[in-house]
């Protein structure tokens, strides 16, 4: 079975290689019994295992706080199925994932977001047809009364964008944005939620080089 390697290495040229990025955004964390007192998360001899098959076994990984750790493998390797424990989407067979000193032997989405971690798959969840800003709080959007307040929404969206420096209108529909933008609107609303620990996955696949470029920035100044 192919392996996965880990690696902590500054940006922008590793970035620019990897299929997985785990972006620590908090640097207040507390000690975990095994873990050092700076680990926002851990996941611990974690294994996944369907119908006799093996996707992966024994895989520890510490995320620190303030760091960007890039997971690297082969296709196979078992990267994506880590991000899955990690969202709740995939329960391992084995193993426990350690949450700011929290041990959960296994998630679920919404354990997750309470925890504050955010995932953004390649696939983006986003509805093409709504707004900048109403994507920005799917699920939950800002009421006055039993009204949806669209001014509202797209006021805090305009701050959440302006945060990151990017220039995106709140009431551009999702569908004529580019790629990059829509990534950078998912970003954005991790942030919205309050997310402690982003993981993308394969971030830098559907961007042009200049996309790539924005984004590096975008993701240096979350790791500040």
């Amino acid at each position: 079975m192919p392996s996965i390697q880990k690696g902590r290495v500054a940006l922008p040229h590793f970035l620019k290689k990897i299929l997985q990025a785990f972006l620590l955004l908090k640097k207040d964390v507390q000690r975990t019994d095994r873990f050092q007192a700076s680990s926002l998360a851990a996941v611990a001899k974690s294994a996944v295992r369907f119908n006799g098959d093996v996707f992966y076994r024994r895989i520890t990984l510490e995320l620190k706080a303030g760091e960007i750790l890039a997971l690297i493998g082969e296709n196979g390797a078992g990267k994506s199925t880590l991000i899955k424990c990690c969202s709740g989407a995939v329960i391992p067979t084995s193993g426990k994932i350690i949450v700011n000193g929290k041990e959960f032997s296994s998630m679920t989405p919404q354990l997750a977001s309470e925890n504050g971690i955010a995932i953004i798959y390649q696939e983006f969840n986003n509805v093409k047809e709504l707004s900048a800003a109403e994507n920005l709080f799917l699920g939950h959007p800002i009421r006055k009364g039993m009204i949806v307040d669209k001014k509202a929404m797209e006021a805090e969206a305009a701050k959440a964008f302006e945060q990151l420096h990017i220039k995106i209108d709140p009431k551009a529909l999702m569908k004529d944005l580019t790629v990059g933008y829509q990534q950078m609107v998912e970003i954005a609303k991790a942030i919205q939620q309050n997310a402690r620990i982003l993981i993308m996955d394969e971030p830098s696949a559907p961007l042009t080089s200049a996309e790539v470029e924005s984004m590096f920035e975008v993701v240096e100044l979350l790791r500040k």
